[in-house]
């Protein structure tokens, strides 16, 4: 039996205080939440996935790991930005791949995802995934909100 649980992975050159999240709405007037990378971050995430071991990857998206591991779909969707879950959520949110998007809404279709993201969720040894996110989870980003605002910022 396949593990459905998660492990990190080590990011080399990667700076965790990186990202930025712009708040604005939906069509709804809802509000939207969007994690925006820079480019060497997006980068320096997409060569950990291209190097790593895709045997380590769940069967039920080991196919999709496969393919962002050898074309440049992950790497548009992260720089395109990441729609994050509410910021008390407690589960996660899906990451659509970029390119699926608009053909797959526009036919009715589900949306080809590229991973899950967490947001200020604890990502430890016992996190265990249910069925419904493991055929969603080739990626697990896991999102922090800053503790407390750079003295810059002030």
């Amino acid at each position: 039996m396949q593990t459905k649980k998660l492990f990190k992975v080590d990011i080399k050159d990667f700076d965790e205080q990186c990202g930025v999240c712009f708040v604005g709405r939906n069509e709804k007037k809802g509000p939207v939440h969007m994690l925006v990378m820079p480019e060497d971050a997006c980068e320096a995430i997409c060569h950990a996935i291209e190097t790593m071991d895709a045997e380590r990857i769940h069967p039920d998206v080991r196919d999709t790991f496969k393919t962002m591991q050898k074309n440049d779909e992950l790497m548009n969707t992260l720089i395109r930005g990441i729609i994050l879950p509410n910021i008390n959520a407690e589960n996660f949110k899906e990451i659509p791949l970029s390119s699926a998007v608009p053909e797959e809404k526009a036919a009715g279709q589900r949306t080809t995802s590229a991973g899950l993201i967490s947001r200020n969720k604890t990502i430890d040894d016992n996190v265990t995934l249910s069925g419904s996110e493991v055929r969603k989870a080739s990626v697990v980003i896991a999102a922090r909100d800053a503790s407390e605002v750079p003295p810059e910022l002030t």
